[in-house]
């Protein structure tokens, strides 16, 4: 048996599934979703800075918004900014579409090859989760798709993966979760599952997710390497 296959072969015995985040770490959504923000808070005269974005970014959209209103005062009620930004996510889905982030693409190759169960474990709302996953094509591939909209507590409490994992049938401490983001870091680690997190620069910052987990990553083809051991 060759190197990598022994590789391959330890490592699977390591996971007994795949949980990934859907924004940023399965496809690079971060900058629609940053779009659409953006658009929400310029229409009401304001400039909107990173910091005001870090009250959004890897959490439920509701509970992103209460703290976002806050910040900015709007007038609106957190329900019609919701229904606002969700028209903005749409016409932006619509005219640009979806990429998978650099290097994905090799990961759910390795996750196919090895037979591993998968699921998407999402602060996203359940329409924005399916709208992707269609476009995408991966009906079939992700046939587990958990959004917090369901969920009493969105990330970073572990809920969602939590619900993620029952839904394969995998003891969460078996399963290996991919994220982006450091409250999306903090829900897998709480869920007691291996976490690889491949942080967007932009808007997350290494060295504090360093504090969540260890496993930190420049890129999606670093996590390859070190999952086949290349």
């Amino acid at each position: 048996m060759s190197h990598l296959k022994r590789r391959l072969n330890l490592m699977k015995n390591e996971f007994a599934a795949v949980i990934f985040d859907l924004d940023g770490t399965l496809v690079d959504t971060e900058v629609v979703w940053h779009v659409a923000e953006d658009q929400l808070v310029r229409a009401r005269g304001h400039i909107y800075t990173l910091e005001a974005r870090s009250h959004l970014v890897g959490r439920r959209i509701e509970e992103g918004l209460v703290d976002l209103k806050a910040h900015y005062g709007f007038a609106e009620t957190v329900e019609e900014l919701v229904e606002e930004l969700n028209r903005n996510l749409l016409a932006l889905i619509d005219a640009e579409g979806v990429r998978l982030t650099p290097g994905m693409q090799d990961v759910l190759d390795w996750v196919i090859a090895n037979d591993l169960p998968r699921a998407i474990a999402s602060a996203s709302s359940e329409w924005f989760i399916e709208a992707v996953v269609h476009r995408m094509g991966w009906d079939e591939l992700f046939r587990v798709r958990c959004s917090c909209d369901h969920e009493a507590h969105g990330k970073p409490a572990p809920d969602v993966y939590l619900t993620a994992a029952r839904r394969l049938g995998v003891d969460p401490t078996r399963c290996l979760a991919m994220e982006d983001t450091i409250n999306g870091a903090r829900a897998a680690v709480a869920a007691g599952m291996t976490t690889y997190v491949v942080p967007d620069h932009r808007y997350t910052n290494a060295d504090l997710l360093r504090q969540v987990t260890p496993h930190v990553f420049a890129s999606m083809h670093e996590v390859y390497a070190r999952l086949t051991g290349s």
